[in-house]
């Protein structure tokens, strides 16, 4: 301890440029995290509200569901919809149907 107030009083010119340099490193420092919370925080902001589409299918004695919910935040717009089968792709989910048997309307 006596050895470093010895250290300030003989030499205090070098410790004010250690203390500016420390201040200038705790300074960047601060700077660096500040940009990465700030990038973090816009990054959480966008997926929190990300609309999710849940399709849910329902097959009922005398009728087929398919319903588009949507279970996220944002709001969902769907812009294009296409069914497939994994080969194909048509334009909506009634053509994928076989056709009615003679006598079932």
């Amino acid at each position: 301890m006596g050895r470093l107030i010895d250290l300030i009083k003989n030499y205090p010119a070098q410790i004010n440029a250690f203390s500016a340099v420390c201040a200038l490193f705790v300074s960047a420092l601060s700077i660096f995290f500040t940009i990465r919370t700030l990038r973090l925080q816009r990054i959480h902001n966008f997926k929190s509200l990300t609309p999710i589409a849940n399709v849910l299918a329902n097959d009922y004695e005398n009728q087929l569901e398919v319903r588009i919910r949507n279970t996220g935040i944002g709001p969902l717009i769907l812009k294009r919809f296409t069914a497939s089968d994994g080969k194909q792709e048509k334009a909506d989910i009634i053509s994928w149907m076989p056709a009615l048997p003679n006598g079932i309307s």
